[in-house]
């Protein structure tokens, strides 16, 4: 099933609407932003940054940094 325009901007508004609430917490913002990513990747596939590439990757599960002194 592919979104309509009024869904994308629905599920856009719904992520400035989040963003722009003073009580949402950065959860609230997040889900927003994943229905609205969900949305898209139904009308428009898979955006550059979730396809493999052959360039360098960050390691985002490795170890954690720690501050110096």
């Amino acid at each position: 099933m592919t979104a309509t325009t009024a869904e994308l901007d629905a599920a856009t508004a719904a992520t400035e609407a989040a963003i722009a609430d003073p009580d949402a917490d950065l959860v609230d913002v997040y889900l927003a932003a994943e229905a609205e990513e969900a949305a898209y990747e139904r009308e428009h596939g898979p955006g550059p940054c979730d396809r493999a590439s052959d360039g360098p990757h960050l390691d985002i599960d490795g170890p954690e940094l720690e501050a110096e002194p």
